[in-house]
């Protein structure tokens, strides 16, 4: 692969940084921060509509 990078950046940091930046996470990573992101958002919206009840 022929990249052109800054002459800033160090040759041995782009080699260590190289694999970390292109392995995707696993699936079953993904799938659990999806629903982590799901219960958080139904919380949410759960404790929103609760305050909008007690207000009324």
């Amino acid at each position: 692969m022929n990249i052109t990078v800054p002459t800033t950046i160090p040759k041995e940091y782009l080699c260590a940084t190289d694999g970390i930046a292109f392995v995707p996470p696993p699936m079953y990573l993904k799938i659990l921060f999806c629903l982590l992101l799901f219960f958080i958002l139904c919380y949410f919206v759960k404790s929103r509509i609760k305050a909008r009840r007690e207000k009324e």
